[in-house]
Formats: structure tokens, sequence, C-alpha cells
């Protein structure tokens, strides 16, 4: 525990390069980490240096490492993380804590979490999250802040490093490979919620936003006016799963998109302008769904051997549910737009995921989609019981559970790492009071527990022969290079 003048931070990070060191420094104490084996094999992990020592003071059997530091008697006492490969400083973040309160002062490391981008520089991506824990330490948030350090190597062409074109690999199931995904990617920034928060009134806010977001907390609203900033807080701690655009997050290597989509109630729409159809985490509306097609084959035209893959779904919580031709016209006019550019696309289905990933790039079938209505659907076993957990051992459990047998029938399988904290009434409160980012709280310490089992019990468990999906949120370069990983494994079976 910290003392009265101290504030900890705990520091993690995920390296899957021999060149690059990630060093932390809070005053003059400093760690540093670097990947272990001089073959990078992945599978060796991580070592922890103190200074410029040469001998481990800890190593680690996995890729991930953590270390807790300590801001002490200043009001404005600075924490620093940069990532270096081979002497040259790639990314330098820097963020001023008072040591007494934990507040947040003067930084780059961005205390917004539209600020935390992620930096394409060398070959490499470098992504990172820094959680504000404030003073609101319970057995459910924790009491640092929590700064989470991931590189890699650029990830926008993955899945042609794996499957070149006339490779042996390329002419494996497409199947067979795990993608990785953004949980709830279209809740990436919270402009459609300012817009609708600038718009209504404090009692509509209320009624209409805050009630049926918070349920058994949505007492709260009526203790006083709510203005649109505080509004917006508590939409942003309660429900924001991701900071990256989806350029940034295929960069990342994310290839697996879950849309849940809706138009506005007819109301909101009259009152804020807002009349597309939007994607949706629960009532809260994000990115415009025709931002989400634009940017997606923006990518394909780029990268013209990579394949995405979209289930479409409507929000669960609206019935403005676009109609389909509307949804084809608008996928369609991106395909116009691309064969303007010389890339042909063509629209494949899920019933086609066993065809060889040649033959869909010899078809230009490079955007998969299908609909929920059409029956296509994963097999999934998320329930909020478990992700509530926050030491992740809910999530785990509920992995445990999961049989290769029960995927017959199903288009793929879900393996969702992320905690659900916003159903945790405990942390909630802290949404709602304080602000704090509750489904970033806990990524930093269940990541490693995690993706560390999806990477040692999916192969044997779910076999290779039904498409994979990583779910997390906040997407990170260890859920995408897991799934990298896992995919050579199964590319490698005949």
């Amino acid at each position: 525990m910290a003392g009265w003048d101290e504030k900890h931070i705990h520091c993690s990070v995920w390296i899957n390069h021999p060149e690059v060191d990630v060093i932390f420094q809070c005053q003059q104490d400093i760690r540093r980490f670097h990947v272990a084996d001089k073959w990078n094999d992945w599978r060796y992990g991580v070592n922890l240096f103190h200074g410029d020592t040469a001998t481990p003071a800890n190593t680690s059997t996995t890729p991930w490492n953590s270390t807790k530091m300590t801001v002490k008697g200043g009001t404005a006492e600075k924490f620093q993380f940069r990532v270096v490969r081979n002497g040259k400083t790639l990314v330098d973040r820097w963020q001023d804590i008072n040591a007494y309160t934990g507040n947040l002062g003067d930084g780059n490391m961005g205390r917004d979490l539209g600020a935390q981008k992620i930096t394409i520089v060398d070959g490499l991506i470098v992504q990172y999250t820094f959680y504000d824990a404030g003073n609101y330490g319970t057995a459910d948030l924790p009491s640092a802040h929590q700064c989470y350090v991931t590189v890699a190597p650029d990830r926008s062409a993955w899945m042609t490093s794996l499957t070149p074109p006339g490779s042996e690999a390329a002419k494996k199931p497409f199947h067979r490979f795990v993608l990785p995904m953004a949980h709830n990617f279209g809740f990436n920034n919270m402009a459609t919620c300012k817009a609708i928060t600038n718009t209504l009134s404090p009692a509509a806010l209320i009624t209409e936003i805050l009630t049926p977001l918070l349920g058994p907390l949505g007492w709260v609203g009526h203790l006083g006016p709510i203005g649109a900033s505080k509004a917006l807080g508590i939409m942003e701690g309660t429900s924001r799963t991701q900071k990256d655009p989806v350029p940034d997050q295929l960069a990342l290597g994310a290839r697996f998109f879950e849309i849940r989509a809706s138009r506005m109630e007819p109301h909101i729409r009259k009152a804020t302008g807002l009349d597309d159809i939007y994607f949706h985490h629960g009532i809260l509306p994000g990115q415009a769904i025709r931002a989400f097609f634009e940017d997606a084959v923006a990518f394909l035209c780029a990268q013209r051997n990579e394949i995405i893959v979209v289930w479409f779904t409507w929000s669960q919580t609206s019935a403005g549910h676009p109609e389909r031709d509307a949804v084809m016209e608008m996928l369609r006019a991106c395909f116009a737009d691309a064969q303007g550019k010389g890339v042909a696309l063509e629209l494949g289905g899920f019933d086609e995921l066993g065809k060889p990933v040649e033959t869909l790039r010899a078809e230009n079938k490079r955007f998969i989609m299908s609909f929920k209505e059409d029956g296509y659907g994963p097999y999934d076993v998320y329930d909020d019981k478990g992700h509530i957990v926050p030491d992740g051992s809910g999530i785990i459990a509920e992995f445990e559970g999961m049989a290769r047998d029960k995927q017959t029938g199903t288009s793929m399988t879900y393996l969702q790492c992320q905690t659900t904290l916003s159903k945790n009434m405990i942390a909630c409160g802290a949404a709602v009071t304080f602000h704090n980012k509750i489904l970033l709280a806990q990524k930093a310490n269940t990541d490693p527990l995690t993706l560390n089992w999806v990477y040692a019990n999916a192969k044997e468990r779910f076999g290779d022969d039904h498409l994979l999906v990583i779910l997390n949120d906040f997407f990170d370069l260890a859920t995408s290079d897991v799934a990298n990983q896992l995919t050579k494994t199964r590319l490698w079976d005949v």
C-alpha cells in the first residue's frame, strides 16, 4: 500500500523485437525491459534489468513482464517511458504526477484516451495505454496508475507474411486463421456521443441516456443537474472500449470486426442531425458504419493480400435497424471507389471460410461479410458474471468450460479476453463519480493471464478447422501477436 506521500504506478510490457528496450523512469529509479532470447524466439519472453546493469533481476517465461514504481514526495514528479531501438529513441512519453493526490499534471503521455496514439516507426509499432487510477482504489479497481506498453513489428501485412502468394500455406483453408478483434471496435472515440450531450437538455440526458445506461445506478442522475461534460464523462468511463481509430486497429493487426448497427432514435436524430447508421455499444453510438467501410476498403487497396472478416449484427437496444439494402449500398459504393483505383473487390460470405486462402484472393473476396439474421453466429460462452471478476479468473473459468464439439453449427469461435467492469457496481460507481475509465482498469493485469491461456490451450482444445477469433478491449499488439502465433501453428498442420 502506498504511503500518504506516494503514488504507485504498475508498469507492464509486451516486447516482440530483439533490438528494442522499453525503459521506465521515475525520479532516479530506472527499469529496463528487453527480449531475452538472442534468436528472437517469441516464447522466451523478456527480462527485466535494473538501470544499465547487465544482470537480469527477473526472468519471465512469457512475453510479458511488469514492475511497480513509485512517485514520492512532490506535487509534479515526472514518470516517463521510452522505447529505444539500438540506442535510438523511437518514442518518449512523460507525465507529471502529484504524489500526494495521484492527480495528473503536465505531460505528453495523454490524459485523454484519444491522445494515447500508436507510433509507427522503423518498421515497428509502439502502442500503449495509461489508466488514471485517481484516488479511487478498491478491491475491484487498482489504486496504482497502469502504464502498459506493447511493441512489435508493423502488423499491416501479417496475413501476407504467414501465407505469401504461391506458398504452401496459402493453399490451406482460410478458417485455419486465428483472427484478432478489437471488441466493440466502433466505440473508439466520443464524437457522436458529444454531439448528443451538447444538444439534449439535462433532463433529457438523464431520461434518454443515463438512466438506461447505468441500470441499477440510474438513480444518480436525479441527485442534481447533469451537464454535458459530466454526462459525457460517465458515458466514456462506463462504456469506452477502444482508443484507436479503425486504420490504426488494422495496422495493429485486427482482421475481424463485429458490427452492431443502428440508426438513432427518431427524436434524437431530429435534435442532433445525426442521420447516419452508427456502430452502437449498448445504447451509445460510436462511429458511422459508412466510415468503417471506407477505412476497411482503403486498407484492402493498400494491402493487396490481406483479408477482412465482418459479422454484421443489429444493436440489441434499438429498434432502428437499418435496411440491408442501405448497408449494401454503402459497401458497393466503397467497392466502386476501389475499382476506380484499380483494385477489384467482391463480397465473400461466411459459407466460404473453408476455401483456401489463395482461392479467396484469386476471386477478389478479401472482404468477407455475413449477417446475423441469415443464421450466422459464433460459439461464444461470454457471461457478465465471469467478466466482472477483476483478476481475470472468471474469464479463465469460462474458457475452461469450452469444448471443440460445441463449435459444430457455428461460423467461428469467440474467445473474449476483456474484463467488463461496467457490470461491476463498485467499479461503475467510480466511473459515475470520478470518470475512471473502468474498462481499461484491469487490462494490464489480466491480459497476461487470459492471453497466455489462449496461446497455451486454444489449438489443442479447439483444433484447426474452425475459425477462431480473439477479442479484447483497447486493442494491442499482445492480442494481435497471440493470434499471429496460433495461426502459424495451425497452418503447419497437414
